[in-house]
Protein backbone atom coordinates (compact mmCIF):
# COMPACT_ATOMS: atom_id res chain seq x y z
CA UNK A 1 0.00 0.00 0.00
CA UNK A 2 2.51 2.54 0.51
CA UNK A 3 4.29 1.87 -2.05
CA UNK A 4 1.51 2.49 -4.34
CA UNK A 5 1.11 6.02 -2.43
CA UNK A 6 4.58 6.77 -2.96
CA UNK A 7 4.37 5.49 -6.31
CA UNK A 8 1.59 7.61 -7.22
CA UNK A 9 1.18 10.69 -4.62
CA UNK A 10 -0.75 12.91 -7.48
CA UNK A 11 -3.83 10.57 -7.27
CA UNK A 12 -3.95 10.54 -3.35
CA UNK A 13 -6.76 12.21 -1.19
CA UNK A 14 -4.38 13.10 1.86
CA UNK A 15 -6.44 12.91 4.89
CA UNK A 16 -3.40 12.33 6.94
CA UNK A 17 -1.99 15.32 6.46
CA UNK A 18 -5.01 17.76 5.93
CA UNK A 19 -6.28 16.83 9.00
CA UNK A 20 -2.88 17.10 10.86
CA UNK A 21 -2.76 21.15 9.44
CA UNK A 22 -6.23 21.38 11.03
CA UNK A 23 -5.88 20.26 14.31
CA UNK A 24 -2.93 22.60 14.34
CA UNK A 25 -4.92 25.49 14.06
CA UNK A 26 -7.41 24.25 16.28
CA UNK A 27 -4.53 23.86 18.77
CA UNK A 28 -3.85 27.72 18.99
CA UNK A 29 -7.76 28.60 18.75
CA UNK A 30 -8.25 26.48 21.42
CA UNK A 31 -5.07 27.86 23.93
CA UNK A 32 -6.45 31.29 23.28
CA UNK A 33 -9.95 30.22 24.48
CA UNK A 34 -8.83 28.78 27.31
CA UNK A 35 -7.63 31.65 28.69
CA UNK A 36 -10.80 33.15 28.52
CA UNK A 37 -11.60 30.07 30.93
CA UNK A 38 -13.16 28.12 27.94
CA UNK A 39 -12.54 24.11 28.03
CA UNK A 40 -14.93 22.29 25.92
CA UNK A 41 -15.46 18.62 27.66
CA UNK A 42 -16.64 15.87 25.82
CA UNK A 43 -18.08 12.33 26.66
CA UNK A 44 -18.12 9.16 24.77
CA UNK A 45 -20.11 6.24 25.62
CA UNK A 46 -18.50 3.31 24.04
CA UNK A 47 -20.29 -0.17 24.12
CA UNK A 48 -18.34 -3.45 23.20
CA UNK A 49 -15.10 -3.58 21.58
CA UNK A 50 -15.27 -3.56 17.91
CA UNK A 51 -12.12 -2.67 16.71
CA UNK A 52 -12.73 0.29 14.01
CA UNK A 53 -14.46 1.73 16.87
CA UNK A 54 -11.70 1.05 19.14
CA UNK A 55 -9.37 2.83 16.39
CA UNK A 56 -11.15 5.80 15.89
CA UNK A 57 -11.64 6.28 19.61
CA UNK A 58 -7.90 5.84 20.62
CA UNK A 59 -7.00 8.43 17.55
CA UNK A 60 -9.32 10.85 19.14
CA UNK A 61 -8.38 10.65 22.64
CA UNK A 62 -5.18 11.43 21.65
CA UNK A 63 -5.62 14.21 19.77
CA UNK A 64 -8.44 15.80 22.20
CA UNK A 65 -5.21 15.62 25.27
CA UNK A 66 -3.11 17.52 22.62
CA UNK A 67 -5.41 20.18 21.85
CA UNK A 68 -6.37 20.64 25.55
CA UNK A 69 -9.94 20.12 25.78
CA UNK A 70 -11.51 17.79 28.96
CA UNK A 71 -12.93 14.10 27.85
CA UNK A 72 -14.42 11.40 29.81
CA UNK A 73 -15.07 7.79 27.93
CA UNK A 74 -17.85 5.41 29.78
CA UNK A 75 -16.89 2.10 28.24
CA UNK A 76 -19.80 -1.21 28.61
CA UNK A 77 -19.09 -4.33 27.96
CA UNK A 78 -20.46 -6.01 24.75
CA UNK A 79 -23.08 -8.02 26.61
CA UNK A 80 -24.99 -5.03 28.26
CA UNK A 81 -28.93 -4.33 28.07
CA UNK A 82 -29.85 -1.64 26.14
CA UNK A 83 -31.33 -0.19 29.56
CA UNK A 84 -27.60 -0.27 31.08
CA UNK A 85 -27.13 2.35 27.99
CA UNK A 86 -29.69 4.28 28.55
CA UNK A 87 -28.85 4.91 32.37
CA UNK A 88 -25.31 5.64 31.14
CA UNK A 89 -26.77 7.89 28.80
CA UNK A 90 -28.81 9.90 31.19
CA UNK A 91 -25.69 10.49 33.29
CA UNK A 92 -24.37 11.80 30.88
CA UNK A 93 -27.25 13.85 29.31
CA UNK A 94 -27.64 15.39 32.84
CA UNK A 95 -23.77 16.40 33.35
CA UNK A 96 -24.23 20.18 32.63
CA UNK A 97 -20.19 20.22 32.23
CA UNK A 98 -20.33 18.24 29.62
CA UNK A 99 -20.68 20.23 25.98
CA UNK A 100 -20.36 17.23 23.53
CA UNK A 101 -21.72 13.46 23.54
CA UNK A 102 -20.03 11.08 21.14
CA UNK A 103 -22.27 7.58 21.02
CA UNK A 104 -20.02 4.94 19.26
CA UNK A 105 -21.09 3.20 16.97
CA UNK A 106 -21.84 0.89 16.05
CA UNK A 107 -23.78 -0.90 19.13
CA UNK A 108 -23.75 -4.59 20.06
CA UNK A 109 -26.49 -6.24 18.00
CA UNK A 110 -28.67 -6.38 21.61
CA UNK A 111 -28.95 -2.99 21.83
CA UNK A 112 -31.63 -1.32 20.68
CA UNK A 113 -29.81 1.52 18.30
CA UNK A 114 -32.80 3.64 18.05
CA UNK A 115 -33.42 3.57 21.50
CA UNK A 116 -30.45 4.82 22.64
CA UNK A 117 -29.92 7.81 19.68
CA UNK A 118 -33.35 9.37 20.48
CA UNK A 119 -32.34 8.82 24.50
CA UNK A 120 -29.47 10.76 23.89
CA UNK A 121 -29.76 15.00 24.46
CA UNK A 122 -29.96 16.83 20.87
CA UNK A 123 -28.53 19.90 21.89
CA UNK A 124 -24.84 17.41 23.10
CA UNK A 125 -25.17 15.31 19.73
CA UNK A 126 -21.95 15.77 18.15
CA UNK A 127 -22.31 13.36 15.51
CA UNK A 128 -26.19 14.09 14.05
CA UNK A 129 -27.23 11.00 15.28
CA UNK A 130 -30.70 12.11 17.43
CA UNK A 131 -34.21 12.14 15.24
CA UNK A 132 -34.20 15.53 15.71
CA UNK A 133 -31.19 16.34 14.04
CA UNK A 134 -31.66 13.86 11.23
CA UNK A 135 -34.89 15.72 10.40
CA UNK A 136 -33.37 19.27 10.46
CA UNK A 137 -30.37 17.76 8.14
CA UNK A 138 -32.41 16.52 5.49
CA UNK A 139 -34.62 19.93 5.30
CA UNK A 140 -31.35 21.56 5.62
CA UNK A 141 -31.88 23.60 8.57
CA UNK A 142 -29.16 23.97 10.87
CA UNK A 143 -28.13 21.27 13.04
CA UNK A 144 -25.23 18.65 13.72
CA UNK A 145 -24.42 17.25 11.13
CA UNK A 146 -22.32 13.15 11.04
CA UNK A 147 -18.57 14.00 11.77
CA UNK A 148 -17.47 11.24 8.39
CA UNK A 149 -19.46 12.50 5.63
CA UNK A 150 -18.45 16.58 6.83
CA UNK A 151 -14.86 15.57 7.15
CA UNK A 152 -15.16 14.08 3.52
CA UNK A 153 -16.63 17.40 2.09
CA UNK A 154 -14.11 19.34 3.58
CA UNK A 155 -11.38 16.90 2.32
CA UNK A 156 -12.87 16.86 -1.23
CA UNK A 157 -13.06 21.02 -0.92
CA UNK A 158 -9.20 20.92 -0.01
CA UNK A 159 -9.17 19.02 -3.74
CA UNK A 160 -10.79 22.09 -5.69
CA UNK A 161 -13.75 18.85 -6.56
CA UNK A 162 -17.05 21.23 -7.83
CA UNK A 163 -19.33 18.68 -7.33
CA UNK A 164 -21.95 20.50 -8.92
CA UNK A 165 -23.46 18.40 -11.74
CA UNK A 166 -21.67 15.34 -10.93
CA UNK A 167 -23.07 11.87 -10.91
CA UNK A 168 -21.83 10.36 -7.55
CA UNK A 169 -22.67 7.00 -6.11
CA UNK A 170 -22.26 6.07 -2.22
CA UNK A 171 -22.50 2.40 -1.18
CA UNK A 172 -24.08 1.67 1.91
CA UNK A 173 -27.20 3.45 3.77
CA UNK A 174 -26.22 3.75 7.75
CA UNK A 175 -27.31 6.72 9.07
CA UNK A 176 -24.17 8.35 10.27
CA UNK A 177 -22.07 7.38 6.68
CA UNK A 178 -24.03 6.55 3.19
CA UNK A 179 -27.35 8.66 3.96
CA UNK A 180 -25.88 11.77 5.58
CA UNK A 181 -23.16 11.58 2.71
CA UNK A 182 -25.84 10.97 -0.24
CA UNK A 183 -27.45 14.66 1.56
CA UNK A 184 -24.45 16.37 2.25
CA UNK A 185 -24.15 15.50 -2.19
CA UNK A 186 -27.27 17.10 -2.35
CA UNK A 187 -26.51 20.03 -0.87
CA UNK A 188 -23.59 20.85 -3.24
CA UNK A 189 -26.10 19.99 -6.28
CA UNK A 190 -24.88 16.54 -7.20
CA UNK A 191 -26.49 13.58 -9.37
CA UNK A 192 -26.82 10.54 -5.91
CA UNK A 193 -27.48 7.35 -6.54
CA UNK A 194 -27.56 5.25 -3.22
CA UNK A 195 -26.08 1.50 -3.67
CA UNK A 196 -26.88 -0.96 -1.08
CA UNK A 197 -27.14 -5.27 -0.34
CA UNK A 198 -29.96 -5.21 -2.44
CA UNK A 199 -28.77 -3.32 -5.83
CA UNK A 200 -29.36 -4.66 -8.90
CA UNK A 201 -26.28 -4.77 -10.91
CA UNK A 202 -23.89 -3.03 -8.52
CA UNK A 203 -21.28 -3.03 -11.00
CA UNK A 204 -23.02 -1.06 -13.97
CA UNK A 205 -24.44 1.38 -11.28
CA UNK A 206 -21.29 2.06 -10.26
CA UNK A 207 -19.04 2.57 -13.57
CA UNK A 208 -21.36 5.55 -13.92
CA UNK A 209 -19.60 7.15 -11.10
CA UNK A 210 -17.73 10.52 -11.61
CA UNK A 211 -17.58 10.25 -7.59
CA UNK A 212 -17.89 7.09 -6.20
CA UNK A 213 -18.39 6.63 -1.83
CA UNK A 214 -17.74 3.34 -0.24
CA UNK A 215 -19.06 3.05 3.10
CA UNK A 216 -20.17 -0.56 3.57
CA UNK A 217 -18.05 -2.64 5.89
CA UNK A 218 -16.74 -4.91 3.68
CA UNK A 219 -13.17 -5.54 2.78
CA UNK A 220 -12.16 -5.28 -1.09
CA UNK A 221 -15.90 -5.06 -2.25
CA UNK A 222 -14.69 -2.46 -4.53
CA UNK A 223 -12.76 -3.64 -7.41
CA UNK A 224 -11.56 -2.32 -10.85
CA UNK A 225 -14.76 -3.67 -12.33
CA UNK A 226 -16.88 -0.99 -10.53
CA UNK A 227 -14.92 1.55 -10.97
CA UNK A 228 -15.21 4.33 -13.79
CA UNK A 229 -11.58 5.61 -15.90
CA UNK A 230 -11.09 8.75 -14.06
CA UNK A 231 -13.48 8.47 -10.54
CA UNK A 232 -12.68 10.16 -7.73
CA UNK A 233 -12.73 7.17 -4.72
CA UNK A 234 -13.75 7.99 -1.34
CA UNK A 235 -13.04 4.53 0.88
CA UNK A 236 -14.54 4.72 4.32
CA UNK A 237 -14.73 1.23 4.99
CA UNK A 238 -12.29 0.52 8.13
CA UNK A 239 -11.87 -3.03 8.30
CA UNK A 240 -9.80 -5.46 9.82
CA UNK A 241 -8.35 -8.34 8.25
CA UNK A 242 -6.92 -11.71 9.48
CA UNK A 243 -3.54 -10.44 10.63
CA UNK A 244 -5.03 -7.13 12.02
CA UNK A 245 -4.30 -4.98 9.06
CA UNK A 246 -6.54 -2.33 8.84
CA UNK A 247 -7.99 -2.28 4.94
CA UNK A 248 -10.71 -0.71 3.03
CA UNK A 249 -13.90 -1.40 1.56
CA UNK A 250 -11.99 -0.60 -1.98
CA UNK A 251 -8.89 -3.01 -3.21
CA UNK A 252 -6.99 -0.09 -3.58
CA UNK A 253 -3.99 -2.00 -6.02
CA UNK A 254 -6.95 -3.10 -8.61
CA UNK A 255 -8.43 0.44 -9.06
CA UNK A 256 -5.10 2.97 -8.52
CA UNK A 257 -4.29 2.83 -12.34
CA UNK A 258 -8.06 3.96 -13.13
CA UNK A 259 -8.46 6.50 -10.89
CA UNK A 260 -8.22 10.24 -10.88
CA UNK A 261 -8.02 10.99 -6.82
CA UNK A 262 -8.70 7.99 -4.04
CA UNK A 263 -8.51 7.95 -0.29
CA UNK A 264 -5.90 5.59 1.28
CA UNK A 265 -7.12 2.91 4.28
CA UNK A 266 -5.36 4.21 6.81
CA UNK A 267 -4.74 7.98 6.08
CA UNK A 268 -8.09 9.39 4.32
CA UNK A 269 -10.81 9.33 5.93
CA UNK A 270 -10.32 8.23 9.80
CA UNK A 271 -8.01 11.54 10.42
CA UNK A 272 -10.92 13.99 8.90
CA UNK A 273 -13.24 11.93 10.76
CA UNK A 274 -11.47 13.12 14.21
CA UNK A 275 -10.32 16.46 12.97
CA UNK A 276 -14.12 17.50 12.21
CA UNK A 277 -15.14 15.86 15.35
CA UNK A 278 -12.70 17.69 17.17
CA UNK A 279 -13.95 21.08 15.40
CA UNK A 280 -17.23 20.63 16.09
CA UNK A 281 -16.77 19.88 19.78
CA UNK A 282 -15.02 22.96 20.43
CA UNK A 283 -17.80 24.97 18.23
CA UNK A 284 -20.44 23.42 20.28
CA UNK A 285 -19.22 24.44 23.31
CA UNK A 286 -18.59 28.20 22.13
CA UNK A 287 -22.12 27.89 21.37
CA UNK A 288 -23.20 26.56 24.51
CA UNK A 289 -21.32 28.66 26.61
CA UNK A 290 -22.70 31.60 24.85
CA UNK A 291 -26.34 30.42 25.29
Amino acid sequence: MQELIEKYPGKILDGKTLAKRLIDELITEAAESAKKGLVPKVATLMVGDDPGSAAYLKAREKNIKKIGFESIVTKLGADVSTDVCLKALDALNGDKTIDAIMLQLPLPPQVDEEAVAETLDPEKDIDGIHPMNIGRFHKGLSCHVPNTPLGIIRLLDEYSIELKGMEAVVIGRSNIVGRPMAGLLLRYHATVTICHSRTKDLAGVCRRAELLAVGAGHIGLVGAELVRDGAIVVDIGINYDADGNMRGDVDFPAVIDKVRLISPVPGGIGPMTNATILRNIFELAKRRRSG
